[in-house]
Protein backbone atom coordinates (compact mmCIF):
# COMPACT_ATOMS: atom_id res chain seq x y z
CA UNK A 1 0.00 0.00 0.00
CA UNK A 2 1.39 3.37 -0.69
CA UNK A 3 1.85 6.48 1.79
CA UNK A 4 -1.43 8.16 -0.02
CA UNK A 5 -3.49 4.90 -0.05
CA UNK A 6 -2.59 5.03 3.81
CA UNK A 7 -3.47 8.60 4.39
CA UNK A 8 -6.63 8.13 2.34
CA UNK A 9 -7.54 5.30 4.05
CA UNK A 10 -7.41 7.55 7.34
CA UNK A 11 -9.59 10.05 5.93
CA UNK A 12 -13.47 10.50 6.64
CA UNK A 13 -16.33 12.72 5.76
CA UNK A 14 -17.19 15.30 7.22
CA UNK A 15 -20.84 13.46 7.73
CA UNK A 16 -18.64 9.97 8.90
CA UNK A 17 -16.71 12.56 11.24
CA UNK A 18 -20.06 14.41 12.88
CA UNK A 19 -21.43 10.86 13.43
CA UNK A 20 -18.44 9.61 15.05
CA UNK A 21 -18.82 12.60 17.31
CA UNK A 22 -22.27 12.88 18.12
CA UNK A 23 -21.78 8.86 18.97
CA UNK A 24 -19.39 9.47 21.56
CA UNK A 25 -21.46 12.28 22.95
CA UNK A 26 -24.13 10.24 23.16
CA UNK A 27 -22.41 7.55 24.51
CA UNK A 28 -21.32 9.85 27.48
CA UNK A 29 -17.52 9.69 26.21
CA UNK A 30 -17.48 13.81 26.04
CA UNK A 31 -13.55 14.35 26.14
CA UNK A 32 -13.53 12.35 22.83
CA UNK A 33 -16.87 13.81 21.39
CA UNK A 34 -15.72 17.28 22.00
CA UNK A 35 -11.82 16.91 20.62
CA UNK A 36 -14.02 15.30 17.44
CA UNK A 37 -16.00 18.25 17.18
CA UNK A 38 -13.17 20.94 17.25
CA UNK A 39 -11.12 18.62 14.74
CA UNK A 40 -14.13 19.26 12.75
CA UNK A 41 -14.93 23.20 13.02
CA UNK A 42 -10.75 23.36 12.64
CA UNK A 43 -11.79 22.20 9.05
CA UNK A 44 -15.17 23.91 8.68
CA UNK A 45 -15.58 26.98 10.94
CA UNK A 46 -18.87 27.34 10.28
CA UNK A 47 -20.49 23.98 10.51
CA UNK A 48 -23.58 24.76 11.76
CA UNK A 49 -24.52 21.29 13.35
CA UNK A 50 -21.01 21.12 15.30
CA UNK A 51 -21.41 24.09 16.41
CA UNK A 52 -24.37 23.77 18.05
CA UNK A 53 -23.46 20.31 19.71
CA UNK A 54 -20.32 21.44 21.10
CA UNK A 55 -21.96 23.93 22.46
CA UNK A 56 -24.45 21.47 23.86
CA UNK A 57 -21.55 19.24 25.00
CA UNK A 58 -19.38 22.07 26.75
CA UNK A 59 -23.01 23.20 28.75
CA UNK A 60 -23.60 19.57 30.06
CA UNK A 61 -19.91 20.07 30.93
CA UNK A 62 -19.83 23.16 32.93
CA UNK A 63 -17.86 25.13 31.26
CA UNK A 64 -21.04 27.75 30.42
CA UNK A 65 -19.17 30.74 29.87
CA UNK A 66 -17.65 28.98 26.11
CA UNK A 67 -21.00 26.82 25.93
CA UNK A 68 -22.30 30.66 24.90
CA UNK A 69 -20.13 31.73 22.70
CA UNK A 70 -20.92 28.48 20.68
CA UNK A 71 -24.59 29.25 21.36
CA UNK A 72 -24.29 32.76 20.02
CA UNK A 73 -22.52 31.52 16.85
CA UNK A 74 -25.52 28.37 16.52
CA UNK A 75 -27.92 30.78 16.46
CA UNK A 76 -26.23 33.21 14.10
CA UNK A 77 -25.43 30.51 11.78
CA UNK A 78 -28.95 28.83 12.05
CA UNK A 79 -31.15 31.61 12.57
CA UNK A 80 -34.43 29.63 11.79
CA UNK A 81 -33.84 26.58 14.12
CA UNK A 82 -35.69 26.63 16.51
CA UNK A 83 -33.90 24.37 18.87
CA UNK A 84 -31.01 26.24 18.62
CA UNK A 85 -32.74 30.01 19.77
CA UNK A 86 -33.84 27.48 23.04
CA UNK A 87 -30.73 26.06 23.69
CA UNK A 88 -29.36 29.70 23.29
CA UNK A 89 -31.54 30.72 25.77
CA UNK A 90 -31.24 27.85 28.23
CA UNK A 91 -27.02 28.78 28.38
CA UNK A 92 -28.01 32.41 28.87
CA UNK A 93 -29.95 31.93 31.84
CA UNK A 94 -27.51 29.43 33.14
CA UNK A 95 -24.81 33.04 32.94
CA UNK A 96 -27.07 34.66 34.86
CA UNK A 97 -28.50 36.56 31.66
CA UNK A 98 -32.38 35.94 31.79
CA UNK A 99 -33.52 38.85 29.94
CA UNK A 100 -31.74 37.87 26.74
CA UNK A 101 -32.74 34.03 27.76
CA UNK A 102 -36.18 35.14 27.67
CA UNK A 103 -35.47 37.51 24.27
CA UNK A 104 -34.18 34.10 22.85
CA UNK A 105 -36.81 31.95 23.81
CA UNK A 106 -39.48 34.66 22.41
CA UNK A 107 -37.14 34.27 19.17
CA UNK A 108 -37.36 30.23 18.92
Amino acid sequence: MSTQQKKDAHEVTLDEALNLAQGHHQAGNLIIADRTYRDILKAVPDHYPTVHYLSLLLYQRGNVKEALDFSKKSVTTAPEDIGCWINHGVILAANDRKEEAVAAFDEA
